[in-house]
């Protein structure tokens, strides 16, 4: 056998069998067979080899960091022939995928906090001939930050529906953060530029029982990272619901004389504590132990009876109060007895 046409021979054998023989450089080669009888006569035959380059890529990654649970990119480029198979290690278990064009950015799967190191196995392009080692480009890196952790607290333990509460939030000791946090009626609320401990108020907070204040989102504004789960801890409050009063009266047109009976009705948790006005003239506060209270009134003239405001002495939670009756005192009738005799009448 003479595999390169170079005229030395490469081969020799006494049987028919399969040979190889391994080409170092690209080129068109003219491999003869010849082949001798018993009788010393030859017989020869000669194919035309054509051996092209074999693939080769580099792999790089366009960001130098990334953060957790994004997905790194790898730029692979190819020289060969496309479509190029491409095998590569990412540390842990190899995988392959196909490339269509001589670059392409293929999404490497979601790695660990640390460093993520890409490492290429071989490489086959259209023409079937693969690379496995002399890589253009064998390994890329990427640092992998795990986004910054933190939590809330609530300063008070219990508030009335629609008070403020003091957030304080639990975040690393360096770095300005960008927080999104919920609670009650508060809904996606995003504050800027905190720091560790920093503390803000959280003006009228409507809601009813325990309700918990909570991070949605971190934004690490040094780096980039944003986190939207799995963080320290949430804190709750108490929200006490406000106090309600209503006022009615018995009768609202009554003679000159006569009693009415007003009660009022409460809502909450304890004894209440009300105040009333009667023609706009705040009387004193009155403090019952039960969810009524009557008044019974004998008023001389027309008047308007109004709450003011009321407080559940439970939770110490109150507010103004509206509502208002109003009674009409019509006059006790007068009679006049007139005598027809004149000048006086006689006995019988």
């Amino acid at each position: 056998w003479d595999f390169d046409g170079d005229g030395v021979v490469d081969v020799t054998a006494t049987s028919i069998e399969d040979q190889s023989f391994t080409y170092n450089q690209n080129g068109a080669y003219t491999a003869t067979l010849t082949a001798y009888s018993s009788n010393g006569c030859a017989y020869t035959y000669s194919e035309q080899i054509v051996i092209g380059p074999l693939p080769n890529v580099a792999v790089s990654t366009p960001e130098a960091s990334y953060c957790t649970g994004e997905q790194p990119s790898l730029s692979f480029a190819f020289t060969g022939t496309a479509p190029f198979t491409v095998t590569y290690n990412d540390g842990s278990s190899d995988a392959s995928f196909t490339a269509t064009q001589d670059t392409t950015v293929f999404a490497a799967p979601i790695a660990e906090a640390g460093t993520a190191n890409y490492t290429v196995v071989s490489v086959i392009d259209a023409t079937g001939c693969e690379r496995d080692a002399d890589f253009t480009a064998a390994s890329a890196s990427a640092t992998v930050v795990e986004g910054a952790n933190g939590g809330v607290a609530v300063l008070e333990d219990e508030i009335c529906s629609g008070e403020p509460v003091t957030l304080q939030f639990a975040l690393p000791t360096t770095g300005t953060y960008d927080v999104v946090f919920s609670g009650g009626s508060i809904v996606d609320s995003l504050v800027t530029g905190l720091r560790n401990t920093d503390e803000i108020v959280v003006s009228a907070v409507e809601g009813s029982g325990s309700v918990v204040f909570s991070l949605d989102t971190l934004y690490d504004l040094a780096t980039g990272c944003v986190r939207t789960g799995d963080f320290l801890g949430g804190d709750a409050v108490t929200i006490n619901d406000l106090p309600t009063a209503t006022i009615a009266v018995s009768d609202s047109e009554i003679c000159l004389g006569e009693s009415a009976d007003i009660t009022f009705t409460f809502t909450g948790s304890g004894d209440f504590t009300y105040t009333y006005a009667i023609d706009g003239i705040e009387q004193a506060p009155v403090t019952v132990n039960s969810t009524s209270d009557m008044l019974r009134i004998t008023p001389e003239a027309a008047a308007t009876y109004s709450l003011v405001r009321v407080i559940d002495n439970a939770t110490g939670c109150g507010q103004l109060a509206d509502g208002s009756v109003s009674i009409s005192v019509s006059p006790l009738p007068l009679a006049t007895v007139v005598s027809s005799a004149v000048g006086g009448v006689c006995p019988g």
